[in-house]
C-alpha cells in the first residue's frame, strides 16, 4: 500500500517507523536505478509503452532524476502494454526479479497494480510486513486504463471502482494486521475510526481471498474501446476521477532524463504534472515533503 495520508500521526514521531539515512538511501535508489534500467531495456526491446508517473515525473523534470527526500520510483504504462509485459516478464526480465500482479497465471498479485521485485533484497514497511509475499525493494507499475466516452458512466464507473479499491485495501489490511500497524493508525482519533472502518469492511470481505478482490479490481476498471477520448490511472494518487485526463496527455510518450538515464515522460508532462501537483516546480517547506518510512531496511549486499 502507498497511500497513508489518512493516518493521523507525525511519522518521524511515531517510534514505530524510522526514516532511511543517507548511505542507506543511497544503496535504496542505486538498486531502484537498475531495477529501471533493466525494465526499461526490457521494455524498448519489446515495443512496450511505459513513462514515469508522479512524483518520479516531477523529479525528472524538477530535479532531473530522484526528488531529494524521496526514495521510490514510479513508472504508469497504457493497458493493453501493461497486458503484454505481464506476459512477457518470465522470458525477457532478469532472473533476479520477480513481478507482483493482479490477474496472472505465474504471479502473485499483492496490490491493486503491478511492483517489479528485486529479489535477495528486503525493504519493509508497515503494509508488506509478516506476508506471504516477496518483500524486496521494488518499482511500482501503474496501468493507464481508457474511460468511458459518456459522462454518466464515467462517473458510475469511477464510484464503484473506487469502492472495490478501498475494499481490496480493507481486505488486505484485515489479513495482515498487526500490532505495528495497529498502534500507527491508532495514535489518532481520526487514524483510530478509518482502522476500525477498515477491519469491519475486511472482515465482511473476508470471504474472498485479497488475490480475488484485487483481480476483481483490476477486471473491473479496464475497457476495450478503442475510440476512448480520456485515460485514468485508479490506482494514482487522486484515483479514477481524479487522475482522468484526455489520451493525448500521456501518449504518445516524451523523452527526458533521470538520473542520467534516459525516462520517458508523459506527453503533456506539464499538465500531468498541474493535475497532481499544481505549481509543481515550487519547492514545498520541509513539513509539507512527503517522504517514506520503514519497519527495516537490508540491500543484501548487492
Amino acid at each position: 500500500m502507498k497511500d497513508t495520508k489518512d493516518i493521523g500521526t507525525d511519522l518521524k514521531d511515531s517510534g514505530i517507523l524510522y526514516e532511511l539515512n543517507n548511505e542507506e538511501r543511497t544503496k535504496l535508489k542505486n538498486i531502484l536505478l537498475q531495477t529501471y534500467k533493466d525494465f526499461s531495456e526490457f521494455c524498448d526491446k519489446n515495443g512496450l509503452v511505459y513513462m514515469m508517473g508522479g512524483g518520479s515525473a516531477l523529479g525528472s523534470i524538477r530535479h532531473s532524476g530522484f526528488i531529494p527526500w524521496d526514495d521510490d520510483l514510479d513508472l504508469m504504462m497504457p493497458r493493453d502494454d501493461y497486458e503484454k509485459m505481464k506476459n512477457l516478464f518470465n522470458e525477457g526480465m532478469p532472473a533476479c526479479y520477480c513481478l507482483q500482479i493482479p490477474n496472472s497465471k505465474n504471479h502473485k498479485a499483492s496490490n491493486l497494480f503491478a511492483k517489479i521485485v528485486r529479489k535477495n533484497t528486503k525493504l519493509i514497511d508497515l503494509y508488506n510486513y509478516k506476508t506471504d509475499f516477496e518483500q524486496g525493494i521494488a518499482i511500482d507499475v501503474f496501468p493507464i486504463d481508457r474511460v468511458p466516452n459518456n459522462s454518466f458512466l464515467r462517473k458510475i464507473k469511477g464510484f464503484f471502482s473506487n469502492a472495490i479499491a478501498y475494499t481490496a485495501v480493507s481486505r488486505y489490511i484485515y489479513k495482515y494486521r498487526h500490532e505495528a500497524l495497529k498502534d500507527f493508525f491508532c495514535s489518532s482519533k481520526e487514524g483510530t475510526e478509518n482502522y476500525n472502518r477498515r477491519l469491519v469492511l475486511g472482515f465482511l470481505a473476508s470471504g474472498l481471498s485479497c488475490s480475488t478482490w484485487y483481480n476483481m479490481y483490476d477486471k473491473f476498471v479496464q475497457n476495450n474501446n478503442q475510440k476512448a477520448k480520456c485515460y485514468t490511472i485508479g490506482t494514482g494518487r487522486k484515483h479514477y476521477m481524479g487522475e482522468m485526463l484526455p489520451k493525448e496527455i500521456f501518449v504518445p510518450v516524451t523523452d527526458n532524463v533521470f538520473e542520467g538515464l534516459k525516462a520517458k515522460l508523459p506527453h503533456d508532462t506539464d499538465s500531468y504534472l498541474k493535475n497532481l501537483y499544481r505549481d509543481y516546480m515550487s519547492i514545498p517547506p520541509e513539513n509539507k515533503r512527503e517522504r517514506h518510512y520503514f519497519l527495516s531496511f537490508e540491500d543484501c549486499n548487492l
